[in-house]
Order: structure tokens, then C-alpha cells, then sequence
């Protein structure tokens, strides 16, 4: 089984000038104790410029808007030989398990860049609408022939990363936005083609990340995640923010409530700030940002420490009780 304490590292590529440099960087990562090390997206991103919303004419080189998936992209790649690209990335992996890091990919099962190849191929496997606000299209599971050549599209993708690459985990993005019939599908595929290939059970760690207004949700995601041999899952350990438009305070349940329902699935990972969900942190300075006046920054600051007052007060309660 994988290890049930998963302390994982995330290498984020751009933080790289290619996989070489990741992998160099995998002694330093093991000797600071880490068992598991993820990398985002690889594959080519989006080329063309985003027609809609704040993104218009933009490339924003998002690692989570596919172009292509059967090339790496330029900003890691080693070669413009895609067999080079493979050996670097077979390296890679071999490097973290003689580390002894678990290396895990991630999977974006619910959206690609509105110039995806696939998009040009395959039509209908996407919905027609633009996804709000990314400039990317949603795959359409909507439809039952349909969702199995999706589903045998992606088969072929994971066996790339899993029997050819070499990884032996999986980060699944935004699984709320995915059917839980395709996950199950495809974990189980995951399950089995690590058996096969390394006879290891595989790291499956799914990202499930609510807004404060979804959050009546996760009882129900829990219920239909519980069977679908999720490994690990993430939890959020920012416990409020500020909601900066509304200028006012809200609140989001506190980590541990959210740790405590999503361990009844699987073990959690400590999730600290996403793109979608700023930490108590980033809300005070983006919102000292909007201030003019240094009486007004006081009064922000003067709320900041209530609130961490309150959050410390709630903490220690519920440790208490426990």
C-alpha cells in the first residue's frame, strides 16, 4: 500500500529551466525528508491567444490548458527529439525512486486549451461553451459513446506517464468537476497498470478544493469518492479569508473540520493556498494593497489579528474536545 503519511514535495516546472534541472534537483528534495515528489502538467501548452473575458489576447501559458498531448513543451523539454524528452523523463522517474521519492504526475481530466489538437480531431468530445473565466473547453461526459473514447484517450495517456515514463502516482486536478463513473474507471486502470509494471500499489491523490459556497457539497463527494480507491486526498489549511470585494470578513470551515470529513475517503495533504483560494495571508496584503491611507491599512491590519485571534481560540477548542 502507499505510505499513509505522504510527506510530497511539489516541483512546479517553471520553477526549472527543464526536466534535467528537476531531476538534479531530487537529492536535495529527498535529504529534506520528503517520500513523494509531483510535478504539474508537462505537456504543450496553449498557443494561441484567449478570445474571452480578462484573458483576451493573451497567452498565459496556464500548464492546465493542454495543447498537445503527445509532446512536452518547450519550457522543459531537453530536445525537440520526443525520444530524447522520453529518456530525460525515464531518468527522472528512476532518479526519485533511487531517492526514495514516489513520482507522481498530474492528470487534468475535466478541461484542455481551446487550441487543443484534440479540439480539431475530436469536436465533440468538448462541450460547446467556453469555460468561464480559463479560456479552456470542458470535455462533454455528458454523452455515453462519447465518454468512452474519452475514457480510452486518457487510458492511453496515463499508460504513457505510468509503463513508458515511469511515474507511479497520479494527481488528479479538480475531481469535483470530473463524473465519479470515469474516476472510478480510471483509478482502477491506475491500480492495475502499477501492479503490472512495478507489482507497487500507486499514490492516487485527488485535488478537492470547495469555495466557501460549495461546501455543502462534501458530504456528497465523500460518499461517492469513498469507493473509488482514492489514496489521498487534499484538505485546506487556510481556515478564513477576506472576501475584499464585499469588503467584509468571511469565514470557510476551519482545516480541521475539512481534514476530518475528507480522512473519512483518505488520508489528506495539507493543501496551504491555491489559485482559487487566497490564505488569510495573501487576502491581508492584497487588501492592505487596496488602501490608501495608513489609518485605513491599521484598520485592515486591526482585523487581521482578530481574525487570527478567533481562528487560534477555535483550534485550540476543538483539540481540546478531542
Amino acid at each position: 500500500m502507499p505510505p499513509r503519511f505522504l510527506l510530497l514535495y511539489n516541483q512546479f516546472p517553471y520553477d526549472y529551466r527543464n526536466i534535467g534541472e528537476m531531476t538534479r534537483d531530487l537529492s536535495r528534495i529527498s535529504s529534506m525528508g520528503f517520500n513523494a515528489v509531483w510535478i504539474n502538467p508537462i505537456q504543450k501548452t496553449e498557443i494561441g491567444a484567449h478570445p474571452v473575458n480578462w484573458l483576451k489576447g493573451k497567452h498565459t501559458g496556464s500548464l492546465y490548458a493542454m495543447h498537445d498531448p503527445d509532446r512536452i513543451d518547450e519550457a522543459f523539454r531537453v530536445s525537440e527529439r520526443e525520444e530524447d524528452n522520453t529518456a530525460t523523463l525515464q531518468l527522472y522517474t528512476h532518479t526519485a525512486c533511487e531517492h526514495y521519492l514516489t513520482p507522481i504526475f498530474d492528470l487534468v481530466l475535466n478541461q484542455v486549451a481551446l487550441d487543443c489538437v484534440l479540439c480539431k480531431v475530436h469536436p465533440d468530445w468538448f462541450k460547446p461553451s467556453v469555460h468561464f473565466g480559463k479560456g479552456c473547453l470542458d470535455f462533454n461526459y455528458d454523452n455515453g459513446d462519447i465518454e468512452a473514447e474519452i475514457i480510452t484517450f486518457w487510458k492511453g495517456y496515463i499508460d504513457k506517464y505510468i509503463l513508458i515514463y515511469g511515474f507511479m502516482g497520479v494527481r488528479v486536478d479538480a475531481v469535483k468537476h470530473v463524473p465519479i463513473r470515469v474516476q472510478r474507471v480510471l483509478y482502477e486502470h491506475i491500480w492495475q497498470r502499477c501492479d503490472e509494471k512495478y507489482k507497487v500499489a500507486p499514490i492516487i491523490f485527488a485535488e478537492l478544493l470547495l469555495s466557501p459556497d460549495e461546501c455543502g457539497m462534501l458530504d456528497s463527494l465523500i460518499a461517492e469518492l469513498r469507493d473509488a480507491r482514492v489514496t489521498h486526498i487534499t484538505h485546506v489549511t487556510n481556515t478564513a479569508y477576506w472576501d475584499v470585494t464585499r469588503r467584509e470578513q468571511r469565514r470557510i470551515p476551519g482545516f480541521l473540520d475539512d481534514m476530518g470529513k475528507k480522512s473519512q475517503i483518505a488520508p489528506t495533504v495539507g493543501f496551504a493556498a491555491s489559485h482559487d483560494t487566497l490564505t488569510l495571508y495573501g487576502s491581508l496584503i492584497e487588501s492592505l494593497a487596496r488602501q490608501e491611507t495608513l489609518a485605513e491599512k491599521h484598520i485592515q491590519m486591526q482585523k487581521f489579528m482578530r481574525i487570527c485571534q478567533d481562528i487560534y481560540t477555535e483550534i485550540m477548542e476543538k483539540l481540546r474536545i478531542e
